[in-house]
């Protein structure tokens, strides 16, 4: 006569209660992935146009501020000869801002597609932005008069 297989009721193991709690970690993680990329669709649903106008305002104070990205001052944005150099992207440097002159800039693509995507986090290139902004409103008068 076959004899009935034991049922073994094993306490889980450490590497058990180990994978359990990864799995969960990595379910909490996916849900807050999706909460962000459904954020993210709804921020770029509401971002406005930057108007002509205050595009060539920030070409008419980086050229006079020397032409450098005012992100990181190595890549030219503004060329020579006064107008937005090749690959310069115009940016709201804050989700959702106004895209006027004051939340807005102009800098080298690198710097751009490191802030849209999240490689460099936009607060450690706040104190640029600002300084940027401040530079810009000290001459305005002047650059107002090259419009």
């Amino acid at each position: 006569m076959a004899s009935q297989p034991r049922l073994s009721f094993e306490a889980p193991t450490p590497d058990d209660r180990f994978l359990s709690a990864i799995l969960r970690v990595s379910q909490q993680v996916e849900a807050v992935a999706r909460d962000v990329a459904v954020l993210k669709q709804h921020i770029a649903r509401q971002r406005r146009e930057i108007k002509e106008a205050v595009k060539r305002q920030h070409v008419a104070a980086i050229a006079a501020l020397g032409g450098r990205c005012p992100c990181c001052g190595s890549r030219e944005v503004v060329g020579a000869d006064g107008r937005k150099a090749e690959g310069a992207e115009f940016d709201h440097f804050y989700a959702a801002s106004k895209p006027d002159l004051e939340h807005t800039w102009l800098i080298c693509r690198p710097c751009h597609s490191d802030l849209t995507t999240g490689r460099l986090a936009r607060d450690e290139r706040e104190a640029e932005f600002r300084a940027y902004q401040n530079r810009r409103r000290r001459m305005a008068p002047r650059v107002a008069g090259l419009l």
